[in-house]
């Protein structure tokens, strides 16, 4: 049976960096709204963050294609994740910090751009994956979200508290901790060079 090279660790990589993503999003679905009337000066306000990602999902969707035609999906992936990821979760962090409600909107948007990016997860599975290992793989990226249903909600009840100084501020730190890694992770990902928009089987070269 033929073989795509470190089609397995590759795979691996991105069912993790989904999962990481996963809690983030979460995250923000489970805890924004309650940090969002406990930040807006008006009570109508309060779910606008939870929009804001949505809205910063939507306007990066094309544009982290397009990046990533460019450039790449692991560059594109690495930038996602500390674009929208690390910064997003430290501006989140910073705003409920000091209580400010358009920073913290603002990292909601940004939060957005790490999902706009993540999106492709699944289809960079397609990629480094042989023809039979192919819809396994992408079964195992999406699978990545069942693990984070359970590790997401647990990031914004038990780290609510985690910095005292700070209350309800934990889960976004977290957010950019978890990113972080995956950015880690996401170094280690090796993506055949050419890409094609059609599954198929590829003898092309592969990077080192």
């Amino acid at each position: 049976m033929t073989t795509t090279p470190r089609e397995k660790p590759n795979v691996a990589i991105l069912v993790v960096s989904q999962t990481l993503f996963m809690v983030a999003s979460i995250t923000v679905m489970t805890l924004s709204g309650v940090v969002g009337q406990q930040l807006s000066p008006d009570p109508s306000l309060a779910t606008l963050p939870i929009a804001m990602m949505i809205l910063g999902t939507v306007v990066s969707t094309l544009p982290a294609s397009l990046f990533m035609k460019r450039v790449g999906r692991r560059t594109g992936f690495i930038t996602g994740a500390l674009m929208g990821g690390v910064l997003g979760g430290l501006v989140s962090f910073a705003a409920v910090a000091i209580g400010v409600f358009w920073l913290f909107c603002t990292g909601s948007l940004l939060l957005g751009l790490y999902q706009g990016f993540a999106m492709y997860y699944r289809f960079a599975a397609a990629d480094v994956s042989s023809p039979a290992f192919r819809s396994k793989a992408i079964s195992f990226v999406m699978a990545g979200g069942v693990a984070a249903a359970f590790l997401g909600p647990w990031n914004a009840s038990l780290a609510k508290d985690w910095i005292s100084a700070v209350p309800s501020g934990g889960p976004y730190l977290m957010i950019a901790i978890l990113a972080l890694l995956a950015v880690g992770l996401l170094t280690q990902l090796r993506m055949p060079l050419a890409v094609s928009p059609i599954p198929r089987q590829r003898h092309g070269p592969w990077p080192p």
